[in-house]
């Protein structure tokens, strides 16, 4: 391919779409590789991967023409015949696949957070069905990974922890998430903010259970403030749960938001008070660019990406006074750090890398 012009195919799922699932967090990651290929000026077309089918995507791939295809990005490494199939028809075609988390981490997880929260551990059969999930998604990202040339992990904790131990560091890639320009836009220039926190629950879907955890984490320890730290005010977008979780006098629901940017702009921190979930929250990113500070637990906090760090403050559950120090922590002077242009900078870095983009745009690198 050495001085060939490039072109690439991104396969992303059909639920990309639906404009409910415009601020979710895979969506806004997904359009993050969209930016990507659009700002370096490549030639590229979207492959819809209907209901995140394989067999499907077999036959959608079977029918197009490849031979000039430079490289293929895969959005979640689920597409294991899809893969085989693309080595034996092109194998010099460079595949990646994004992984949005650590799978088989975040099963688990979302395993003893449901058995907690929703349906409580005598559910013996939900439990089997859920733990052969487990162990089929497992499968998925190994046989996937071993069959692509490259892994794009959303954090570098997922790679010590997880994919160096599935396909070896090599094969490897920290690939930040950075908020991709068209949502970048609705944030608009500083406001005067006001002592609240907000805790953002789920959009259209309803509550999931880490959510749920995160919810009831925070209730907990503002109803412990009592009549410390009064000018504090706080809030909990999105759905709320009907059952499960009542909210105290001092946390207003907003209810489901048209864009999460107005009550960040206004606010000074963000809670989302939860172990639960792998991966990197996107809220957290929206939050330190309109200004807030987040509060996090510990095990959230050793897993976030080196450059958000410095915006968070670790939050002891268990103890109200973590909490009224991070309240209190919120005066400091807040960074003026480009922490958005900085992971967007990394990631175009690793993509040009694992795709073989020079930088003269649109050009493969010799092999």
């Amino acid at each position: 391919m050495n001085g060939a012009a490039l072109k690439f195919l991104h396969v992303i799922p059909d639920s990309i779409q639906a404009p409910e699932q415009f601020y979710l967090g895979s969506t806004k990651d997904i359009r993050g590789r969209t930016d990507y290929f659009a700002s370096r000026g490549l030639d590229f077309e979207e492959v819809i991967a209907p209901r995140r089918s394989d067999d499907r995507l077999v036959d959608i791939i079977s029918g197009m023409d490849v031979s000039q295809v430079s490289g293929i990005v895969f959005e979640y490494p689920i597409y294991p015949k899809t893969l085989r199939l693309i080595t034996k028809v092109n194998p010099s075609i460079r595949l990646l696949v994004r992984a949005h988390h650590a799978e088989f981490f975040q099963r688990i997880h979302y395993l003893v957070a449901r058995a907690k929260y929703t349906y409580g551990w005598r559910n013996v059969r939900g439990h089997y069905t859920m733990s052969r999930d487990i162990l089929r998604r497992l499968r998925q990202d190994r046989s996937s990974a071993r069959l692509a040339d490259g892994v794009l992990s959303i954090t570098s904790w997922e790679i010590d922890h997880y994919w160096k131990f599935l396909v070896g560091s090599d094969k490897s890639h920290y690939l930040p998430y950075f908020l991709p320009q068209v949502y970048a836009n609705e944030i608009g220039p500083p406001v005067e903010k006001i002592d609240q926190c907000v805790c953002m629950m789920s959009t259209s879907r309803g509550p999931e259970a880490f959510l749920l955890d995160a919810a009831l984490n925070l209730t907990r320890l503002v109803k412990q403030l009592g009549q410390q730290q009064r000018k504090w005010s706080f809030a909990m977008t999105g759905m709320i749960p009907e059952r499960g979780l009542v909210l105290p006098d001092r946390i207003r629901p907003t209810g489901l938001l048209d864009s999460p940017y107005g009550i960040l702009a206004e606010s000074k921190a963000v809670a989302l008070l939860s172990d639960y979930g792998f991966g990197f929250k996107t809220k957290f990113l929206e939050a330190v660019m309109s200004g807030c500070y987040v509060f996090v637990t510990g095990g959230m906090h050793k897993r976030l990406p080196p450059e958000v760090r410095q915006f968070c403050f670790e939050v002891d559950v268990n103890s109200i006074e973590s909490f009224e120090n991070a309240l209190s922590r919120c005066e400091e002077p807040f960074p003026e750090v480009d922490v958005n242009g900085q992971l967007r900078e990394i990631a175009f870095s690793v993509l040009d890398n694992a795709l073989g983009v020079t930088s003269e745009v649109g050009v493969a690198s010799a092999d």
